[in-house]
């Protein structure tokens, strides 16, 4: 196991912290940089929902001791990074194999119904609906490696699990400084996903400046303590209870059941902190339509309608400052021109307004999805009842700190 470790200082990370008055509050950044948004941006990145393992040598313990380790030192740890991986939802739970055939980087792809191609190393793979670029490090032929595609929830619990953020400093003397360790096999990825991280938070960082970041701060760090106290309650809850009953664990269907409701109410959550943070946008987006300080969140640039629109409103900006060379801005030319903008801008908060739609119309679909479940919980028996009730509310509370 590999792990990387880099230390990173708040205030000089992020141009963000300045607008917490110079003393940020250190358990929130900690909470924004192990964030589900921004670990699906870098398990994204660095396709980390596709579980990879070499198994050249799957077979007795003592074949891995006689080659494994020999082969490992005279060649070096074979190492598989993809990237821009595509595989469809239905291939989820399935293995694919990839066979290193030269030492060029020459490979083919089989999966559980046979072959399904050949490939190069750094050149795009492509087959059907399946598609990624493969990077081998010292490529050996004869290598064998697995490819697993995850669901992205799944990928982002192995995310967090690997990954340790914690601030430096002691009870007595804090610091702006927190600490990030990930844990891989590969160091090489391990690396990849410590500095991705840290790219992201900065990105982050400097969007939030621009999009009231103060207001999203206040708000990640109420419900971290919220969820703290909540989660601190719950389990001392739930130890009483166990303590009282000598019933230590659920029933197999009790658990899927929890493990399901669990994961839609975490979703929810999610999906209130997302709506919360659009619907700031919107209003700080809408306060500044007639304002030069108008600017269009990075957030939003993935987006190809805002793309185009973003397009618009950049030339548009151009042409009127040429014309304000010229003209007053009471010219009819000006005028037009800064109707022309409002109206871009407009075209833009409308497609804020339709994230925000689309996440109600979500958040209402969980909740309904989440009530009918929760009949199906009540009618289990009264004590594994109340055993699913504590375990819910403790797994709520730590998905919320997640």
């Amino acid at each position: 196991m590999v792990t990387t470790t880099t230390g990173m200082s708040l205030s000089a990370a992020s141009d963000y912290l300045s607008l917490l008055g110079g003393s940020p509050g250190i358990n929130s950044e900690v909470e924004v940089v192990r964030s589900r948004e921004i670990g699906r941006s870098v398990i994204d990145q660095l396709s980390l929902n596709i579980a990879i393992s070499d198994v050249t040598y799957p077979n007795s313990i003592v074949k891995a001791i006689n080659f494994v380790i020999l082969d490992r030192l005279r060649r070096g740890i074979r190492t598989l990074r993809i990237a821009e991986a595509n595989f469809p939802e239905t291939s989820i739970g399935l293995n694919f194999f990839l066979h290193v055939t030269d030492e060029s980087g020459g490979f083919r792809v089989t999966g559980p119904d046979g072959e399904i191609g050949t490939g190069r190393v750094g050149e795009p793979f492509v087959s059907g609906p399946i598609s990624f670029t493969a990077a081998v490090i010292s490529p050996t032929k004869g290598a064998r490696f697995n490819l697993a595609p995850k669901h992205i929830e799944e990928a982002l619990k192995s995310y967090l699990e690997s990954l340790i953020v914690t601030s430096l400093g002691s009870a007595n003397k804090s610091t702006n400084i927190i600490q990030i360790v990930y844990k891989a096999n590969d160091p090489g990825l391990s690396s990849d996903v410590v500095n991705t991280l840290m790219d992201e938070y900065e990105a982050r960082g400097r969007e939030w400046k621009k999009t009231r970041g103060q207001a999203y701060s206040d708000l990640i760090q109420k419900r971290y303590e919220e969820a703290t106290k909540t989660l601190a309650e719950a389990e001392a809850a739930l130890e009483n209870y166990q303590n009282e009953h000598g019933v230590v664990d659920l029933s197999e269907e009790a658990g899927i059941a929890l493990s399901g409701i669990s994961r839609r109410e975490m979703e929810l959550a999610d999906i209130e902190l997302r709506l919360s943070m659009f619907r700031d946008l919107k209003s700080d987006l809408e306060s500044k339509i007639d304002s030069d300080e108008f600017t269009i969140p990075p957030s939003l640039a993935g987006d190809p309608l805002i793309q185009q629109l973003a397009s618009d409103h950049a030339r548009l900006m151009v042409e009127i400052n040429d014309l304000l060379l010229d003209y007053t801005t009471g010219h009819p030319r000006v005028i037009a021109k800064m109707g022309a903008i409002t109206s871009v801008r407009q075209n833009i908060i409308d497609v804020v307004n339709s994230t925000i739609s689309g996440l109600t119309s979500r958040q209402s679909e969980l909740s309904k999805l989440i009530g009918g479940m929760e009949i199906d919980l009540y009618r289990m028996p009264g004590v594994e009842r109340q055993l699913v009730d504590l375990r819910r509310d403790r797994d709520v509370a730590d998905g919320h700190i997640r």
